[in-house]
């Protein structure tokens, strides 16, 4: 759906081309159509809701790198975020922030750099990534490619002592070679495990699906643009999170806001700090249906694209459309 459909709020009852919603075992020669997003996110929710009730109840985590019924009730948030149902979004976030507890500052940093020795931390689900390829890893290490460097801009979205600005600094190990032992570098640390982690198996990044601090931001916004408009509720789940990050008390934490607009262009940063580069950014201008724009420094080839737009969802395969004669094509392909 985020990939080959339009965003949910592309026309008023979304009832624009989503992706086949195939709730059967199809035959070779079946000929399968699109299904509306509006009908695809309801089999979403009643996937879910199915898992759930298989599932049973779960009071917490106890492996986050296979499905549970914590990880549906987070993807029902997400799900309930992306069609601008606030009500319930705000309903999924909170039962399962009152599940998994948000890791502190000071395991911040390895609950990224060491994953395998902190699977747990914050976590709902995450990929694992034992015994896989490491090739993916050479791209965020300064020290073998610059190729997959973050935008100088974003730097300006932390201050001094936000632990998560650490993360757009890497340091040199003992174990480097002599030219690049104790140096700093500028790059995209997110991913990275640390190279002297000992066993290799364990130098993968274990990418986070969903942490309990997307539900945190998920409610904050829920919350502020839902039925209850409730803005302080949406400024202490930010407060949270920035008081994580600085290491500080909840109340030494001073948002300035006095609006609806103030609140929610705080989330928008929040979101920006907390969740970059977890695949979030794209998405969340889109479910916004909001224009793309990318800064002057970016390296991307296309730094504009005012919303709406058909490059907001990719091309069905040229090999589908062939096998399929029930298949439309998204628009502008």
């Amino acid at each position: 759906m985020n990939c080959y459909g339009q965003a949910y709020g592309f026309t008023p009852d979304a009832s624009h081309q989503g992706v086949p919603s195939v709730t059967r075992v199809p035959g070779f020669d079946d000929q399968i159509p699109r299904n509306t997003v509006a009908e695809d996110y309801a089999q979403i929710i009643l996937d879910l809701e199915k898992a759930i009730e298989l599932l049973g109840p779960q009071e917490k985590i106890t492996d986050c790198t296979h499905t549970s019924t914590i990880a549906c009730e987070a993807l029902l948030a997400k799900v309930y975020l992306y069609m601008g149902n606030w009500d319930k979004a705000a309903e999924y976030a909170a039962i399962v922030m009152n599940k998994v507890p948000l890791t502190t500052r000071d395991g911040y940093v390895d609950m990224f750099r060491n994953p395998r020795a902190n699977l747990g931390a914050e976590s709902i689900f995450r990929f694992d990534s034992y015994g896989h390829s490491t090739t993916l890893l050479s791209l965020y290490d300064p020290t073998r490619s610059h190729d997959f460097e973050p935008d100088p801009s974003m730097l300006d979205y932390f201050d001094e002592d936000d632990i998560r600005r650490s993360l757009f600094y890497y340091v040199g190990e003992d174990c480097e070679e002599e030219g690049y032992r104790g140096q700093t570098f500028v790059a995209a640390c997110k991913h990275l495990p640390y190279k002297s982690i000992s066993d290799p198996d364990d130098k993968h990044p274990y990418e986070f699906v969903s942490r309990c601090s997307e539900m945190y931001l998920i409610h904050a916004e829920a919350v502020a643009k839902g039925s209850s408009h409730d803005l302080n509720s949406a400024a202490k789940d930010i407060k949270a999170l920035q008081a994580r990050a600085k290491g500080v008390s909840v109340t030494d934490i001073d948002l300035i806001w006095s609006s609806q607009q103030d609140i929610e262009e705080l989330i928008e940063k929040e979101r920006i700090r907390e969740l970059c580069f977890e695949g979030h950014s794209f998405f969340d201008i889109k479910r916004q249906c909001k224009d793309l724009v990318r800064s002057a420094t970016s390296n991307a080839q296309v730094k504009n694209i005012s919303y709406p737009d058909y490059r907001f969802a990719l091309p069905i395969d040229e090999n589908e459309m062939q096998a399929n004669d029930s298949m439309v094509q998204n628009e502008g392909y």
